[in-house]
């Protein structure tokens, strides 16, 4: 079945969070935002920074921002950062991981799907994505009630 992974379901949580961002922010309060393991938020900022999607801003007042508007980035760079190479079916490049690849009946018309999909995912732009979804500038988390001890 095809699936994003974690790893790009939450790169695409934390660009569309930057995108609400005029500040930068710290991999720690998005992981705490998120209630996500911060080691996993951080391997993921590195690797969108070292793409060029996100900034890296050093210092006490750094973190992240994004490095591109919303609609100059892809679902299909978000991709190439977090996970391997799409690929609907495993002779899309070539046949070698196949037995029947050079009499398959359905191979052409699977190629044509995965390039119609790929094409999609080329297109569709995290200011698609972010369009419909509410981040920390229109949502408030719950609060916590403290007892309080008399």
């Amino acid at each position: 079945m095809l699936r994003l992974s974690k790893k790009t379901d939450y790169a695409l949580i934390l660009l569309g969070h930057l995108s609400t961002c005029e500040e930068p922010i710290s991999a720690i309060e998005l992981a705490d935002y998120y209630h996500l393991p911060h080691p996993m938020v951080a391997n993921i900022l590195k690797n969108l920074a070292s793409s060029g999607l996100i900034s890296s801003i050093r210092g006490q007042k750094g973190g992240y921002l994004l490095a591109k508007e919303p609609k100059e980035i892809s679902l299909n760079m978000v991709l190439k950062v977090t996970d391997v190479p799409f690929q609907l079916i495993d002779c899309v490049h070539s046949g070698e991981n196949c037995t029947i690849h050079e009499y398959c009946p359905t191979r052409d018309s699977l190629i044509a799907v995965h390039e119609k999909l790929a094409e999609f995912m080329d297109q569709f732009t995290l200011e698609e994505i972010i369009s419909n979804l509410k981040f920390i500038n229109s949502v408030r988390r719950p609060q916590h009630e403290v007892p309080h001890l008399s």
